[in-house]
């Protein structure tokens, strides 16, 4: 679930630092499907996403970005950088982690998804009318971030050893 207003402290914390006061956003269109939506004159082809349950209120889905989108704001100079820190760093186990590292800390990314699919019953969501949106931060690792608690899942959990 998102809290706004927990995303919104750490933002205007990290503003103070002027941090993250640069924002690339992104509406991620993917080939492949045929349910589209048009957003600001741009047809926009929703993702397909398995979920592990769809309900009237909520939508359980694995993950929702796919890895490379993570750095599609990173310039050519940005991204070589990248894949040195990471190749050069036995702590740092994705590539992602890395564009986390090299993008600069007054920069933040927004990811926009129009996702479709079904869960294991066969229920489907995301359909024609009734389009489902996610979205997703990718905030660079900053030497001034006010640290926060938070709750995750065991999948992610076991996905995510790296910060364990």
């Amino acid at each position: 679930m998102v809290k706004p207003h927990v995303l919104a402290r750490y933002i205007e914390q990290q503003n103070k630092n002027e941090e993250l006061i640069e924002w690339d956003v992104v509406i991620v269109s993917k080939s492949g499907t045929e349910h589209s939506v048009e957003i600001g004159g741009n047809n926009i082809t929703s993702g397909i996403r398995k979920a592990s349950k769809v309900s009237n209120d909520s939508i359980t889905i694995k993950r929702l970005v796919n890895p490379p989108d993570e750095h599609l704001d990173m310039s050519e100079d940005e991204m070589k950088v990248a894949n040195q820190f990471f190749e050069s760093n036995e702590n740092i186990k994705t590539l992602e982690i890395a564009v986390r590292y090299i993008r600069p800390e007054n920069r933040g990314l927004i990811l926009i998804y129009i996702i479709e699919g079904k869960d294991k019953a066969g229920n489907k969501y995301g359909t024609k009318g009734e389009e489902v949106v996610g979205f997703a931060i990718s905030f660079p690792t900053s030497e001034n971030a006010i640290p926060i608690e938070y709750v995750v899942n065991t999948v992610w959990m076991d996905e995510n050893d790296h910060y364990a």
